[in-house]
């Protein structure tokens, strides 16, 4: 579903810019996405090879649990760190991936990093559903918010532009990781060993 579904989103978001600006916007707005796929591939490469797995594993709720929080600890204070770097080194990094052309992605970094910390985030806690075969509540939510992405994205680029929909995508992100705090609330707040005699 995921694989589907991203790559038919972000088609029609370039789409809506080319027909709504200007083909040269649309390079920009692709630009900036590809700057934080390049570390995302990384970061989401090892998550699969050893997080996933593991929560797979797992039986129990505390466990599940413990094992979240400890990869979160790890993982988003490095994304921090790795964030700060890139921000502070944005023109450099630029120029060195791209060209001088692009510059403008230089304005837009800060939005897109802030949406990269709560995609990171939330693709820690969805790997939950994954690992239990919770796949009609994964797919539900996946095709919710693609479809909220666009309607975030259009608006908001109506309003500020390209800089309006990568806004966008940083909103959409951080309430998918709310949406998804809600539904492990059982796991996520749970305040005492009693849960790791009970399963998920």
């Amino acid at each position: 579903t995921s694989a589907q579904l991203k790559p038919l989103v972000l088609l029609y978001l370039r789409n809506y810019i080319i027909v709504n600006d200007c083909e040269t916007a649309a390079g920009i707005w692709e630009g900036t996405k590809r700057l934080s796929d390049y570390y995302f591939t990384v970061i989401s490469t090892a998550l699969a090879s050893y997080y996933l797995p593991k929560l797979s594993s797992l039986k129990t709720n505390y466990e599940l649990k413990k094992e979240l929080f400890s990869g979160v600890k790890i993982i988003m204070p490095l994304f921090v760190l790795m964030a700060i770097i890139i921000y502070l080194f944005r023109n450099f990094i630029i120029v060195l991936l791209f060209s001088k052309e692009f510059m403008q992605i230089s304005d837009l970094m800060l939005p897109q990093l802030i949406g990269d910390f709560f995609m990171i985030l939330s693709l820690m806690i969805a790997y939950l559903m994954l690992a239990k075969a919770m796949l009609t509540t994964f797919m539900i939510t996946q095709l919710a918010f693609a479809g909220l992405r666009i309607l975030l994205s259009t608006y908001l680029f109506n309003i500020m532009g390209i800089e309006g929909m990568i806004w966008a995508n940083a909103i959409n992100y951080f309430l998918y990781c709310i949406c998804l705090i809600l539904i492990f609330k059982n796991i996520i707040f749970s305040q005492n060993e009693d849960f790791t005699h009970r399963r998920i």
